[in-house]
């Protein structure tokens, strides 16, 4: 669980949504891997990273923030992976 919340408040302090705001990913099917996809269901650029708490087995990964444009969210793909 320590590492969830560590997790959390770095996305947090990237400026980052995670958590309740992403539950209508859960339908959407994404490639099982990190990186930037494109959402049908919200029609925005989705940024999805490794889901490091202790549960993974349900989500491997996880939505952590939604861009208008693919510049922006690999932009912020990029800075996120220069963090962890």
């Amino acid at each position: 669980m320590k590492n969830f919340k560590n997790l959390q408040t770095k996305l947090t302090m990237a400026g980052l949504n995670h958590g309740k705001s992403f539950k209508r990913f859960k339908e959407e099917k994404f490639p099982n891997e990190e990186g930037v996809f494109y959402s049908e269901v919200s029609k925005k650029w989705v940024v999805r990273m490794e889901n490091k708490s202790i549960n993974k087995t349900k989500y491997p990964f996880v939505s952590v923030a939604q861009f208008e444009t693919e510049i922006e969210a690999n932009k912020k793909y990029q800075d996120i992976k220069k963090q962890f």
